[in-house]
């Protein structure tokens, strides 16, 4: 990949990030209607830590994208 490669990689991760920070937002919504509503919530519960670990993964992965940008910039 060339630099405007992982640039275009880093605005589609950067989007990607805000998406699941959204989802997470909703969930813990949903957590809270089901839990006054006197629900079970151990699978939205659960549902919610995947998102969150995923969340980490893609800010993990972003990382890796600036790195890579700043290494291509010092090699030019």
């Amino acid at each position: 990949m060339d630099l405007e490669d992982e640039r275009d990689a880093l605005v589609r991760a950067d989007r990607d990030i805000e998406d699941g920070k959204a989802r997470i937002r909703r969930q813990q919504e949903i957590i809270r209607e089901l839990s006054s509503s006197g629900h079970d919530t151990t699978s939205a519960v659960r549902l919610l830590g995947t998102l969150e670990d995923t969340l980490t993964a893609m800010n993990d992965h972003r990382l890796l994208i600036v790195a890579r940008i700043e290494q291509m910039r010092n090699d030019l």
